[in-house]
């Protein structure tokens, strides 16, 4: 599954029971084999819920109470070797019968249910287009909500067999695992779809999808390939490009593996209010429809929508056809997918850049979360199903995949290579854990070389966190390099670890930076590279092609002559590492920020590489995965009211924006990312009149597509500023679209206005048990209520509102809300004082949910770091940028 931004689906367990532990899930797979799932249900137009049946077909080892996870549906009928039963326990999340009612040997348990629709997409979600009228459902159940949707054994260790028959409206589709055998019109206007028996798979990746989606097919060679989407947002689907990506990967892949496809056909689906990035459900893989644009995409967005087909699709091998025991592998699943697929990317489709985009993406955000409080080992303990997620961050996706690369080139790509496919052949349609990989891996290695061990591998790598740093100097010689020196500090956390990757010198030359020097480093502490005959270079830079997992500092020497000539270093991919590294030393306090904003002044208006230029305006304006990780945001300024030199700033940064928009070819993706990033920051009142001339037509921008949702941005950013006219463009916007996307941005827009009972009535909204708001509603609300910028004004009168709803475990909200919530909804973190109330409410709260405390936690991190940040700036002022 893809996270890109949202991570947490799970129910508070401060205000649930009966939560699966691992240790009863063991004692549970003990008990029962040849699990055999046969589900009957009935989703209809015009309904709040479903009924169904299920026959729970296994046999039993073991005599035993017996527990089936079913969270808050209503139990119409239960039998139990066709003799009904009626003193079982229902709890909140689970049935128990009594060992009385089984026997050892085959074993048949009948239920009829009824559940309600979901609208925090879990369990199977419902969602009313707002354009046509038409019910759309999907499924998602990662980690623990098939349970959600049926009674059955909700754990990925009891792998069963799927039948399924449903019962719907006649013209909707209906699409799961495995392809419908039949559809039979049935007298009442409706139809009953069947489908095949699914091979061997964990509940968690069953899928059921209904409604009345458009559909296209495509084939690779006998595998049939089908996508689907609302018919209202159809005419923006590139079929073309999400069908080519889709054959290169399979392609790709089976080549990799060695291992043909594992199901009977390929779909994939773009669904409306999907909280995460995307899901690997067997055979029917669910994507976000952020994945869609209403108008032209970069390479940049193709790329990143290729990554993410691709992930899921690495899936079915690794977490599908082969899945771990318990959740506690689960990183392994993304992270090897992470991994998968950005290679695949690279090598099979026209994105050769792949890389460098994992390294700004997925590693940034690991760097991010490994020097946090409340960094963990890439490999932690999951004790309860409901902690699955509590762990889903930059260390599960990043820093995992990262190691995977690591690991990849430190036993050698072809070692790597032909472990997985033993590991695929060997554990096909089973579960496994880390050790049954690493196993197979180690078979390889000891072929080619005996001196890896890789349980030490695993000891130093995956049982231990923290993000070591390298620092990296070099002395010369008459002219000529004498040696290299690598330096490893340690993080707070552990002993310096094995460090494997390449050291690269560069010499200026006829104004050229030319490399003279590669290097390949394996250390664990401090290394002098002995370097004979080569020039003395103009700076030295550890991690080249970036297969280390480390911060780098660099020395004086380098930092200087980077600083001047980085715009004549010709890889782009080292230069794009140099500038993210430079900026990483300003969030160190190795440099300041006046540093950074000098050295981007000099050099980003020169740039010429895309990728380069988007990490750029995110660190000056904001983007990605910290909100709050930008030079706006660690501007200093000297107390809560002074404003002025933060302002000043960003007026300066929008005046850089327009600047290049002029300069940028008509059409291309550069004019769309200074164009959208100027929308972004823009306040003054030119650029408030520049994007109202826009909207009316009167500024025209030559080449600049003008597409629904890039009307919205400029909107937006116009309600953000409460310009007077804001709402009436609002209003005409919404009679010309009557999109789901146009009705987000709305709510945004309403909830940004500054006035506070505006804010009071928005707020009473989102935290309304009963609101008929989805999950997606409400974080748009919630993005457009709580502004950086409107902060100041709104901290006095929803700071101790914010923290009593923290605490208020009476209402059922889902920690999907409350992660978004506590992440934005709080005071402002960089002020010692707001800092402290964070702190004081922390420790006198022990009991909430884990995952909420984390972000308490890691708001406190990012508070400090911006003080810090601040100091070593000191007062800079907003001319000299």
């Amino acid at each position: 599954m893809i996270k890109k931004f949202l991570f947490f689906m799970l129910l508070s367990k401060s205000v649930f029971a009966q939560t699966l532990t691992q240790a009863e899930a063991l004692k549970r797979t003990e008990a029962i084999s040849n699990l055999h799932y046969k589900v009957d249900v009935s989703i209809l137009k015009n309904t709040d819920e479903y009924t169904g049946a299920v026959d729970i077909l296994f046999d039993l080892k073991k005599l035993t109470p017996l527990r089936i996870d079913f969270k808050e549906g209503q139990v119409i009928k239960l039998s139990i070797n066709k003799n009904e039963v009626s003193d079982y326990i229902k709890k909140e999340e689970a049935l128990f019968i009594p060992e009385k009612y089984l026997s050892l040997g085959e074993q048949s348990i009948h239920i009829e249910f009824t559940q309600k629709f979901n609208r925090q997409g879990i369990g199977l979600h419902k969602f009313t287009d707002p354009e046509d009228g038409e019910n759309y459902f999907y499924t998602q159940f990662e980690a623990n909500d098939a349970s959600r949707f049926m009674p059955c054994f909700d754990q990925p260790d009891i792998k069963a067999k799927f039948s399924l028959k449903v019962t719907t409206e006649k013209n909707w589709k209906v699409i799961s695992t495995n392809k419908e055998t039949s559809v039979k019109n049935l007298d009442n206007n409706k139809n009953l779809w069947t489908f095949s028996e699914t091979p061997i798979i964990s509940t968690y990746v069953f899928s059921l999808h209904v409604g009345p989606y458009k559909e296209w097919k495509d084939k690779y060679k006998n595998i049939p390939l089908r996508l689907f989407a609302r018919q209202s947002l159809s005419k923006y689907v590139d079929t073309k490009e999400w069908f080519t990506i889709t054959k290169q990967g399979l392609k790709y892949f089976e080549s990799y593996f060695n291992y043909p496809y594992p199901f009977e056909k390929y779909d994939q689906l773009i669904v409306p209010e999907f909280n995460f990035g995307a899901m690997e459900n067997a055979g029917a893989v669910t994507f976000k429809e952020g994945f869609v644009s209403r108008g032209k995409q970069t390479k940049d967005q193709k790329e990143g929508t290729a990554e993410v087909i691709l992930h899921e699709m690495a899936h079915m091998w690794f977490g599908n056809l082969v899945t771990m025991r318990w959740w506690n592998d689960l990183w392994l699943n993304e992270s090897f997918a992470t991994y998968m697929a950005t290679k695949a990317v690279s090598e099979s489709t026209e994105y050769k850049k792949a890389w460098m985009s994992f390294y700004l993406g997925d590693k940034n955000w690991a760097y991010y979360s490994d020097e946090l409080s409340t960094t963990h080992p890439i490999e932690a303990d999951v004790p309860t199903s409901d902690d699955a997620f509590n762990n889903f961050d930059g260390i599960t996706y990043g820093k995992g995949a990262s190691v995977m690369k690591q690991l990849a080139y430190y036993i050698g790509e072809n070692n790597f290579k032909k472990g997985l496919e033993k590991y695929f052949k060997k554990h096909a349609y089973k579960n496994t854990t880390l050790d049954d990989l690493l196993n197979e891996l180690e078979g390889e290695v000891k072929l080619t070389n005996n001196k890896i061990n890789l349980q030490e591998w695993k000891k130093i790598w995956l049982q231990s966190k923290g993000v070591d740093t390298i620092e990296s100097g070099f002395k010369c010689n008459s002219s000529k390099l004498s040696e290299i020196s690598i330096k490893v500090k340690p993080s707070n956390y552990s002993k310096a670890k094995i460090h494997a990757f390449e050291v690269v010198s560069y010499k200026l030359t006829n104004n050229k930076l030319k490399l003279i020097n590669n290097s390949q480093v394996a250390l664990t502490d401090l290394a002098s590279i002995k370097v004979g005959n080569v020039e003395c270079p103009d700076f030295v830079f550890p991690n080249y092609n970036d297969y280390g997992y480390f911060k780098i500092n660099l020395d004086l020497t380098t930092l200087s002559n980077i600083k001047k000539h980085v715009l004549k270093i010709e890889d782009s991919f080292l230069r794009v590492m140099v500038f993210n590294t430079m900026w990483q030393m300003v969030r160190d306090q190795n440099i300041s920020l006046y540093e950074y904003l000098t050295f981007a002044k000099n050099n980003l208006s020169k740039e010429e590489d895309f990728k380069i230029i988007n990490l750029v305006t995110k660190q000056l304006s904001g983007g990605g995965y910290n909100t709050t990780n930008n030079a706006l945001y660690y501007h200093p300024i000297e107390n809560r009211s002074d404003i002025f030199e933060k302002s000043k700033l960003r007026t300066k940064i929008e005046k850089l924006y327009l600047t290049m928009l002029d300069r940028a070819k008509p059409g291309s993706d550069f004019q769309k990312i200074w164009f959208e990033s100027f929308l972004q920051v823009g306040q003054s009142p030119l650029a408030q009149q520049k994007m109202i001339d826009w909207l009316g037509g009167k500024w025209k921008i030559k080449g600049l597509e003008v597409d629904p949702d890039l009307r919205w941005k400029a909107i937006t950013r116009l309600c953000y500023k409460d310009h007077f006219k804001a709402l009436t463009l609002l209003n005409n916007e919404l009679k010309k679209d009557s999109s789901d996307i146009a009705k987000k941005f709305s709510l945004n827009c309403m909830a940004s206005f500054s006035k506070l009972d505006n804010k009071k009535k928005w707020w009473n909204e989102i935290v309304n048990e009963n609101s008929s708001y989805s999950f997606t509603d409400k974080e748009s609300i919630l993005r457009g209520l709580f502004l950086e910028e409107q902060r100041q004004f709104i901290a006095p009168y929803f700071s101790i509102h914010y923290f009593e709803t923290l605490k208020d475990t009476s209402v059922k909200r889902s920690e999907h809300f409350l992660s978004t919530f506590t992440e934005l909804a709080g005071p402002d973190t960089c002020i010692s004082d707001e800092r402290k109330r964070y702190v004081d409410f922390i420790n006198n709260n022990s009991e909430l949910s884990p995952i909420i405390l984390k972000h308490l936690k890691e708001l406190v991190d990012d508070g400090g770091r911006c003080e810090k940040i601040r100091a070593k700036a000191g007062n800079i002022k907003a001319e000299l940028f």
